[in-house]
């Protein structure tokens, strides 16, 4: 069972776990991860396919992202979330902070992070994602107008987007 450390609303551990899938106590939130990974040479950002069995958004595109499990740093969840569903290792340290965002019962933890693998180097996580491309700010954009963005992720971009903008701008 994976247990998530509950935090209160300034985002510090209360000392209590909780169960996933389980409804969170009011007042209470946990720490999520979001990683977008620029690919150096190409200048684009990884964006994976949830798979169609997916309850919440399913068949929707998204960035990596996952939970916090108790015991974890967020950047340790980051790098763990990164190579179980893209295959890349990365370690926590190479992770780039960009911002916290608070969302409902979560504080989102997003991070960037840099990649020179071949384009077709990502190997996917079955029964969580079924398709990646490296996509450009503008075809995300797109895909987020045209309703095929998973929707919690899109307050994460929002939030992310002028970052990425210069990150990419800077390679």
């Amino acid at each position: 069972m994976e247990l998530w450390e509950l935090l209160d609303d300034t985002g510090r551990p209360t000392g209590d776990l909780h169960p996933r899938g389980e409804p969170m106590p009011p007042g209470t939130f946990h720490a999520i991860i979001g990683v977008w990974t620029i690919h150096r040479r190409l200048k684009r950002v990884l964006i994976t396919l949830r798979a169609p069995e997916k309850v919440i958004c399913p068949g929707k595109w998204e960035n990596t992202g996952g939970s916090v499990i108790a015991g974890e740093s967020p950047a340790q969840a980051a790098s763990r979330e990164l190579r179980e569903e893209t295959g890349l290792a990365t370690s926590p340290e190479a992770l780039q902070p960009l911002a916290v965002i608070q969302n409902g019962q979560v504080f989102a933890n997003c991070y960037i992070n840099y990649t020179d693998i071949p384009q077709d180097g990502i190997r996917l996580q079955p029964g969580e994602t079924v398709n990646y491309r490296w996509a450009s700010l503008e075809e995300i954009d797109a895909l987020i107008a045209a309703n095929r963005f998973a929707e919690p992720e899109i307050i994460q971009y929002q939030t992310c987007r002028p970052y990425l903008q210069e990150a990419l701008a800077a390679l």
